[in-house]
């Protein structure tokens, strides 16, 4: 990602309120696009170039989950898995293969966990 480019984040989750939280707040320092489901966002996953995916683990009324998303990536994507962070709002019952956020959280640390992921000065 050159320096002069805002990093470019996928928000996946079926809350818009949290959506459009998260817009906001990350929209401070990159471009944010939001989607509500993991379907739309294989979908944008493939039609555009992202520097970092946020989703959440549950989606109501879906075949697919988070975690899903996060081992598709891993298929087709395998650069951004390393860019890739869970939220939940309950606290997984085994070991995930990818970092995760509890809900609630504060939005100063998702950001400073996404700016280190992506190597963005504080």
């Amino acid at each position: 990602m050159a320096e002069d480019k805002r990093p470019r984040i996928l928000v996946v989750d079926d809350d818009p309120n949290l959506g459009t939280l998260l817009l906001e707040v990350l929209g401070e320092f990159a471009e944010v696009e939001e989607v509500a489901s993991v379907r739309a966002a294989k979908q944008r996953l493939q039609e555009q170039s992202f520097d970092f995916v946020i989703s959440d683990l549950r989606f109501l009324d879906a075949d697919e989950d988070g975690l899903s998303l996060f081992r598709w990536i891993g298929e087709h994507k395998p650069e951004l898995a390393k860019r890739f962070l869970l939220i939940t709002g309950l606290e997984p019952e085994e070991p995930l293969p990818c970092p995760v956020m509890l809900k609630p959280f504060l939005f100063e640390e998702l950001i400073a966990r996404v700016r280190a992921t992506l190597g963005l000065t504080p």
